[in-house]
């Protein structure tokens, strides 16, 4: 029982030890030197996630900015239809107070 228990221990341990760096990254062959070394890989390797994490957060960011420029553009046609439709409105509202005039001789009440 004390052997499979040492032994599962053994195997925990050396599993957490492979979840380190990458041993064939710059970082982690400076990181497994040990002292010093280990330091500035570590630094490295913490450069090279931020790299990465930044990389994912502009990819993000253009596909934002995408988004927002069709969605302008989508507002700005819906705008352009609007003033249209309230031209038209105030082209026909006229028409119908000139119509109105010449049918009754009266001007319309405003």
């Amino acid at each position: 029982m004390i052997r499979i228990a040492l032994s599962l221990s053994a195997a925990a341990l050396l599993a957490a030890c492979a979840s380190g760096p990458d041993p064939d990254s710059f970082g982690g062959k400076l990181q497994n030197q040990g002292g010093r070394l280990a330091e500035i890989g570590k630094s490295w390797s913490e450069g090279e996630a931020m790299i990465a994490e930044g990389a994912a957060l502009i990819e993000d960011g253009d596909d934002d900015v995408a988004a927002g420029r069709k969605r302008v553009k989508r507002g700005e046609a819906k705008r352009e239809e609007g003033r249209d439709m309230v031209a038209a409105g105030k082209k026909k509202m006229k028409a119908a107070e000139r119509a109105y005039t010449e049918l009754t001789g009266d001007k319309p009440v405003q």
